[in-house]
């Protein structure tokens, strides 16, 4: 059985890469939680997990150490620009800033947002549910493989 897909990248960015406010993303994530089941991808920052943990069954956290993260960053982000292929709304990445901003915004607090994530999990009410926390690719195909 497929079930519905929501990919927040494609909630979250308009054309010419505005982002949607914190108000727009919870009006546009609400349908989609109101159906019975859906798979959703991504994670935008921390501020609309109060929003989707509480309707989620599982939680499932691809926590891959920072230099298997870099290499697929590196070849995705290239990969997208040598092909110009469209993304959300129609925008085509730009290389250069796509790995400026990854570097700003995931490589230099890594580290301290790992630990968010942690605690937050570890103490957040609403996770009545069953958290996956997959840390290499032998865990993530053993996983698969049980679906």
């Amino acid at each position: 059985m497929r079930l519905p897909y929501v990919e927040l990248d494609a909630l979250y960015w308009k054309t010419n890469w505005i982002g949607t406010s914190n108000l727009e993303m919870s009006d546009n994530l609400r349908p989609e939680l109101s159906k019975d089941k859906w798979v959703i991808d991504g994670r935008q920052d921390l501020s609309h997990d109060g929003l989707i943990v509480p309707h989620a069954q599982i939680v499932i956290w691809v926590d891959l150490p920072l230099h298997l993260i870099t290499y697929q960053l590196l070849k995705r982000t290239l990969e997208r620009a040598s092909k110009r292929r469209s993304l959300w709304a129609g925008n085509v990445e730009n290389p250069w800033l796509a790995i400026i901003n990854w570097i700003r915004f995931t490589f230099f607090p890594y580290y301290r947002l790992r630990q968010k994530y942690i605690a937050q999990y570890r103490d957040s009410p609403d996770l009545k549910l069953a958290l996956v926390r997959l840390r290499n690719r032998k865990e993530i195909r053993a996983f698969v493989s049980r679906l």
